[in-house]
């Protein structure tokens, strides 16, 4: 029953990101945006969440992942080992690439002159993440030498492999925070622009998604100080695997939550998704009296050095007409419906002077 739930579980959340990331690519298609770098770090990133889900069914199909080691066949045993080996590099490279595909999406969407620091602390966070995924992938592959000893028993074996635990928790935690940081880069932009209330609100829900994925780390994070790393690694390390797919799995799919607002937009009713405003003005206030002045039309004709033809002032200067001097008609205070029945002088007359009484 639980081989059935692991199992379900994790093609759940391999056809959630897929999903999430062709609406993704269709909506930037409808709306006619390039192809960016973003885009192609989390095509990468699925690759690597799809090689894991392999790894993962491999090892429960055909391996002993959440049965006592001391019961398991040796042969099985030794692909287990091997198959857990294998299963931290396209991890840790999967996150890696979520993580700057975030990143670079924040610097090209969110970076004005206005906050210069953005830059600096989102290219940070791309440093940091390939730090993390580097150490992640070199401290997995210098855990033993020879690397055999990864998955020949005894698994801790002084003097060729080093204690994995303490490390593989500190490389989570350190993935964790890094998230935590770059979810948090928006959020310090946002309410300082010049913005509506309520758009300020939406986009805040929108980049406050980020959080679901820093509370699934957090939890793979609990899990994996359960791990009996070196002894029974086999009985409790199911559970830790599918958080860590879980993990990839939503980082994809908040990569893509900003880009899916015209979706959102046609699934939700438009009273939740649309910003409405009502304004009201009285009938004798200042801004309506204003509002209700006459607008002076001011004509201004330049004359060059030789005489033009007679035109039509609506017609507009053509490359292919001889040039001449242009007119302009210089408007101030708009006009309202009350003052539409007062008729101004035609012709070639400057100003209008009983409309300026």
């Amino acid at each position: 029953m639980l081989f059935a739930s692991y199992v379900a579980a994790v093609i759940v959340l391999a056809l959630l990101s897929l999903l999430f990331l062709i609406a993704r690519y269709s909506t930037k298609r409808t709306m006619r945006l390039p192809w960016t770098s973003d885009d192609t770090l989390l095509l990468l990133s699925l690759i690597c969440l799809y090689i894991v889900v392999a790894l993962f069914l491999v090892a429960m199909v055909a391996g002993h992942v959440h049965e006592h080691i001391q019961t398991a066949n040796k042969s099985r045993l030794q692909l287990t080992l091997m198959v857990l080996w294998l299963f931290r590099i396209p991890m840790a490279l999967g996150l890696t690439l979520t993580r700057c595909a975030i990143a670079v999406f924040f610097i090209r969407t969110l970076f004005t002159h206005g906050f210069p620091w953005l830059r600096h602390v989102a290219y940070g966070c791309i440093f940091f993440a390939n730090g993390t995924g580097l150490a992640t992938i070199l401290g997995v592959l210098l855990h033993c030498h020879p690397i055999k000893y990864n998955w020949t028993l005894p698994l801790k074996q002084s003097g060729h492999c080093f204690n994995l635990e303490p490390f593989v928790v500190t490389m989570a935690a350190l993935g964790v925070a890094l998230d935590l940081l770059t979810w948090t880069i928006p959020h310090c932009v946002v309410w300082q622009l010049q913005l509506r209330l309520a758009h300020k609100m939406a986009i805040t829900a929108i980049f406050a998604l980020g959080i679901l994925n820093i509370l699934v780390g957090g939890l793979r994070i609990s899990v994996l100080t359960e791990v009996a790393y070196g002894r029974d690694v086999t009985y409790g390390i199911g559970t830790s695997l599918m958080w860590a797919i879980a993990q990839m799995s939503t980082g994809i799919v908040v990569a893509c939550c900003p880009h899916l607002r015209p979706l959102f937009e046609k699934i939700v009713p438009n009273k939740f998704v649309r910003v409405h405003t009502r304004t009201s003005t009285p009938q004798d206030s200042p801004l309506r009296t204003r509002q209700a002045s006459i607008t002076v039309m001011t004509r201004i004709e330049l004359q060059g050095s030789s005489p033009s033809p007679a035109i039509n002032t609506s017609v507009f200067h053509e490359g292919h007409l001889e040039p001449w001097a242009p007119t302009f008609v210089v408007g101030t205070n708009p006009v309202m419906e009350e003052a539409q029945d007062i008729k101004c002088c035609t012709g070639c007359i400057p100003l209008c002077p009983r409309h300026l009484a």
